[in-house]
């Protein structure tokens, strides 16, 4: 690793030698070869001419680069392999891919690009050769030659560089850790000023400065690389947040056992943690190990020890990698454990990430489980929402509305500050508060003219139109969203941070088949559909944020729908933000009479 990367900055130092006149005259250069570099973008022109310099890339048979042309995969894999310089000794003769044959232009490059763990094929023995080649797959496969697991980035980066691009949700989930590194190491940048183009056929052109980029800024790139490369347990979706980290030896990785209790198996670790005895969420499969030994027993039975019972021989395995002990746990072969209790276990052994999954266990139990927690919420919140229709023909806005509350909630009590704000162009801009005490089925609205307290009935809360926190109400809702979790297109993406605190995010896309799940049922409009009403599309985002306790701090929904109808053509636009704090707290809720 150590030569290779000494080789790429000898690259850099020539070309800065190159740059500045020194041996001009002595060393023949061969950028005439390319005749089209006029045509080439103004911001391409330096990183083609040194490409060409480098041998790196050439014309074709006319001399002609190209350089606003898509690239085909396996031109793209030529380029990778002569600017990184990765090994192309001893490849086999056999051709991996049966589109790339041995005499194919690029079998070496895809042979030495496939051995390297750089790229892979597309499925059914292929490797899409004259496929071209997208904007995010050339971030994967950079990536990959660091070692680097997209996981890995997630868990140290988090998503926060994606941000500014406004079409990050067209980023396809398992190249959002490679686009992620990418654009904060300056490798790669926007299409124009606010887009990224992931699904966009790369470019000659752009795959010069790709690459001009990477290697003008190895160091750098290396050395962030290095801080982030690490092994990571991703389990049924989640990338797992541990105390103790996994180490990978001798393509095996050693997890520490507590990474077995956030899968919600069941752990335990004698008192001088020697031995270590791991049994499935059901208790039917299980798994002895003992420190310093690669026997261990599966699916043992007996009341005793199996390490002591010679009737345990038959379910005796031998581990590639004995547990020990670290820090304050006991490492153990990760693989060997997920399958002996009935999970299943992928490693890579180039970057360490350990895939573990659980068919009898939801995805992202993370989230599930905080979101079950929602179900009986104690604690404090603040929400508020942000409402327009827009009349996309006009160009105009209709209506908007504005609202907020926040309060606190304790079993059946709660209290609510609520402000809610109209606007539209006739009548302009109304706001109204709101101060509601509820205990048990008892409601108590304040006069926010005379500050005077009084009771009403919840019936007289709807009819007058009166906001409050229902705990009931918002369980039910909670428990459609539960329903319909098995539905929903859930996604890991990594850390935030969330008011000072590290959390887990997730983002989730809903479609329409179980959109009424999701809505309120009182927004429906009784037998009416959602295509009914939303005729020109209906879409819903959401980001949640978990921390550490499993709790469910943050929720972020964005919604937008399209209606058609009459002549009219609209356009509603919502965001609604809600915050949890001091959960679990027994906050004291008394009447204001």
């Amino acid at each position: 690793m150590r030569k290779k990367f000494l080789n790429r900055i000898m690259k850099l130092i020539f070309a800065a030698l190159l740059s500045a006149g020194i041996f001009a005259g002595s060393i023949p250069v061969n950028a005439a070869a390319i005749k089209d570099l006029s045509k080439a973008s103004s911001y391409a022109r330096e990183a083609i001419q040194w490409m060409t310099n480098n041998n790196v890339i050439t014309g074709d048979e006319y001399g002609y680069f190209n350089p606003g042309k898509n690239i085909s995969r396996a031109e793209l894999v030529t380029i990778i392999v002569k600017a990184l310089n990765i090994d192309m000794t001893n490849l086999p003769e056999t051709p991996t891919y049966s589109d790339v044959p041995a005499k194919h232009w690029a079998f070496r490059y895809v042979e030495a690009a496939s051995r390297a763990g750089i790229v892979s094929g597309i499925g059914n023995g292929k490797f899409g050769a004259n496929d071209m080649s997208t904007r995010e797959q050339v971030t994967v496969m950079l990536l990959n030659n660091l070692s680097l697991s997209g996981e890995a980035v997630l868990a140290g980066q988090g998503l926060d560089g994606l941000a500014k691009f406004i079409d990050a949700e067209n980023m396809s989930d398992w190249a959002k850790g490679s686009i992620q590194f990418a654009v904060s190491n300056s490798i790669m940048s926007g299409t124009g000023s606010n887009t990224f183009s992931p699904a966009g056929k790369a470019t000659k052109e752009q795959i010069a400065v790709i690459l001009y980029n990477f290697m003008k800024n190895s160091e750098k790139i290396y050395q962030s690389a290095e801080q982030l490369r690490k092994p990571v347990i991703k389990f049924n979706g989640d990338i797992l947040k541990l105390t103790q980290a996994p180490v990978l030896e001798n393509g095996q990785v050693l997890v520490p056992a507590e990474a077995f209790v956030k899968m919600e198996a069941n752990v335990s670790v004698d008192e001088a943690r020697n031995s270590v005895v791991i049994k499935n969420a059901a208790g039917n499969k299980n798994i002895f190990l003992s420190t310093g030994n690669t026997t261990a027993y599966v699916n043992y039975t007996g009341s005793g020890n199996p390490f002591n019972d010679p009737e345990a021989a038959g379910n005796a395995i031998t581990l590639a990698a004995a547990p020990r002990l670290s820090g304050n746990d006991v490492l153990v072969p990760g693989k060997a454990v997920a399958e002996a209790i009935g999970m299943s276990a992928e490693i890579n052994t180039k970057t360490g990430l350990t895939v573990i999954k659980d068919t009898s266990a939801v995805n992202n139990p993370l989230l599930f489980n905080a979101m079950k927690n929602m179900l009986d919420f104690k604690g404090e919140y603040r929400t508020s929402m942000d409402m327009s229709l827009i009349d996309t023909i006009l160009k105009e806005k209709l209506v908007g509305l504005t609202y907020s509350m926040e309060g606190a909630n304790n079993g059946p009590n709660s209290t609510s500050n609520t402000k809610v704000t109209t606007a539209d162009p006739e009548y302009g801009e109304e706001s109204e508060e709101y101060q509601v005490i509820k205990i048990g089925q008892q409601l108590y609205s304040k006069n926010m003219d005379t500050g005077v307290w009084s009771q009403i009935t919840e019936e007289e809360a709807i009819e007058q139109g009166i906001p409050y926190y229902d705990s009931e109400a918002d369980k039910a809702e909670t428990q459609k969203f539960l329903s319909s979790y098995g539905k929903l297109n859930i996604t890991h993406a990594g850390k935030a941070v969330v008011y000072g605190e590290e959390v887990a995010r997730y983002q989730i896309k809903a479609g329409k088949e179980i959109l009424s799940d999701l809505i309120p049922s009182d927004l429906l409009g009784g037998a009416i559909s959602i295509e009914d009403i939303y005729n020109k599309g209906f879409d819903i985002k959401m980001e949640i944020f978990v921390n550490d306790k499993g709790q469910l701090v943050k929720q972020v929904m964005k919604l937008t729908a399209g209606m058609e109808q009459d002549g009219f053509s609209m356009e509603l636009n919502m965001t609604a933000i809600s915050e949890f704090s001091k959960i679990g707290t027994e906050i004291e809720i008394v009447s204001p009479l």
